[in-house]
């Protein structure tokens, strides 16, 4: 596997497509794509992917669903075959970089409680859980959400 990587910005249909493949989005909860296309029509958004021998194998997703001067980090994923490699970080830290230059001042992203090696990476990045919610009164603690705050 070759370990060049280029990150940019790419299309929603790429996007896309990497998370289709990616296994922990459970094929029972998949956002479809015309939901995925919805939430980042019409709004100010930004699509990141990382490629890897011209091929997409990574993406970060956000918008500013807020519109109070914070941005959301929406959704995003490394292929099972590209893990390992500082894709996750070097994403994070191109979108921070983009989203502060254009003013935003705080950074939103919502995770799962199951997803150990995000809530990690998030914690060394200097993002701050500022709620927990059940999904529809759930009490599995694998499934709770937590959103967390990065202030830029």
């Amino acid at each position: 596997m070759a370990d060049t990587f280029v990150i940019h910005e790419g299309s929603i249909e790429e996007a896309y497509s990497v998370y289709e493949a990616i296994p922990e989005f459970a094929p029972t909860s998949r956002v479809t794509r015309n939901e995925f296309e919805t939430r980042l029509a019409d709004q100010s958004r930004l699509v990141l992917l990382a490629r890897c021998a011209d091929a997409p194998v990574a993406f970060k997703a956000g918008y500013d669903r807020f519109h109070d001067g914070s941005w959301y980090s929406w959704l995003g994923g490394v292929l099972p075959s590209h893990r390992g490699l500082s894709l996750a970080q070097r994403l994070i830290e191109t979108q921070e970089e983009w989203v502060r230059s254009r003013g935003y001042r705080r950074l939103f992203v919502k995770t799962r409680n199951r997803f150990h090696a995000m809530r990690s990476l998030l914690a060394r990045s200097g993002y701050l859980i500022v709620s927990v919610d059940a999904p529809d009164g759930g009490s599995e603690l694998a499934d709770l959400r937590l959103m967390l705050v990065k202030e830029l």
